[in-house]
């Protein structure tokens, strides 16, 4: 009865594992992905800085810091953002040129 309730564990562990890692190791998210946020603000703002990371499970963070071309607000650049819906939580932060 030991023997099984080890390997249980053990299974348990290796998933655990296999589903926390992403989270702890602060995987980030595809480059595709990334690209075409960048190519949404291209036309814009010039993408100084650009930082997405995992939170939990199917969330992400973002910080973004733009130099603006265009006269456009903060508002603004959230509503084009807005269509990325893995994004969870947005830092934004806009320069004027």
């Amino acid at each position: 009865m030991g023997m099984v309730g080890a390997i249980v564990i053990t299974k348990w562990t290796f998933n655990l594992l296999k589903q926390t890692s992403p989270i702890l190791l602060d995987e980030n998210i595809d480059s595709h992905y990334r690209e075409a946020i960048h190519n949404e603000l291209a036309p814009l703002a010039n993408v100084a800085d650009l930082h997405i990371w995992r939170v939990s499970g199917h969330h992400y963070a973002a910080a973004i810091t733009l130099v603006s071309k265009a006269d456009i607000s903060l508002g603004e650049y959230k509503q084009i953002l807005s269509k990325f819906d893995k994004i969870e939580h947005l830092t934004l932060e806009v320069h004027s040129a």
